[in-house]
């Protein structure tokens, strides 16, 4: 890429004699003029665009909105009031500018703002430096939460979960069902209760096929202030079936 310069002196000739050869505008001197301008205007970036051509420049200054269509890889420094890539844009260098954030404990929170690679890395180990790794399990006096007053409880009950017993700071809690009596949960007694389905912070008594009086099973649960507990046998309406469940501890 090369700027024109003026090849022949051109206003040097009105000064010239008329009898001095040189004041003659020849041929020679047209074509001498016009391949500097054909050099200088070929080895110029077209200002409307060209996909054949490439567009190179050390130092680029744009007052308005720098549009670019296709591959574009900036070297030097480059300034412009907004910049529009519909491409690849390859930055071969360091980013710097009030855009880009470098701050470990990412205190501006700005939705408009970058953040530099080594602030990113600095924040994410202080984030898990304060994640607790250490689980507790903590077991108490056994507390009754909920007893069942049928053999066949369809209808989820909401029992509270007193803080003297399970503080509000627990992750899970630890339930135990127990049988009172003898019976039978059916495997089509459980498909038509939706027994076998599960719900985060609701506690369902295990689908055992035969819970012998005094036979137990122990659950934990997502922690919540109350639960909503759920119990279905296939002894419907005998009121000797009776379920208790307990309270067994908390994780911490």
């Amino acid at each position: 890429m090369s700027n024109y310069t003026i090849a022949v002196a051109w206003s040097g000739k009105d000064a010239l004699s008329d009898s001095d050869a040189a004041k003659v505008i020849s041929g020679a001197d047209f074509n001498t003029e016009f391949t500097t301008v054909q050099t200088a205007v070929n080895t110029k970036a077209d200002l409307n665009g060209s996909t054949t051509e490439a567009f190179n420049s050390s130092n680029l200054a744009a007052a308005g909105t720098l549009a670019v269509t296709g591959a574009t890889t900036l070297v030097g420094a480059t300034t412009a009031a907004a910049i529009t890539a519909s491409g690849t844009v390859t930055l071969n260098g360091s980013v710097a500018g009030t855009g880009v954030k470098d701050e470990d404990d990412m205190a501006s929170d700005s939705a408009t703002a970058i953040a530099t690679q080594q602030s990113i890395k600095a924040y994410v180990a202080a984030q898990i430096a304060t994640v607790t790794t250490t689980v507790t399990w903590t077991y108490i006096t056994r507390y009754t939460l909920f007893t069942s007053t049928t053999g066949n409880h369809n209808t989820a009950t909401s029992s509270s979960v007193p803080t003297a017993q399970v503080p509000a700071t627990a992750s899970a809690i630890i339930l135990t069902f127990l049988t009172q009596a003898d019976e039978t949960t059916t495997t089509a007694n459980i498909a038509a209760t939706g027994i076998a389905e599960r719900e985060v912070g609701k506690a369902f008594a295990p689908n055992n096929s035969d819970d012998a009086a005094g036979s137990y099973n122990t659950i934990t649960i997502p922690y919540k202030s109350s639960v909503d507990i759920k119990w279905v046998t296939g002894n419907t309406g005998n009121s000797s079936n009776k379920v208790l469940v307990y309270i067994d501890g908390y994780i911490t």
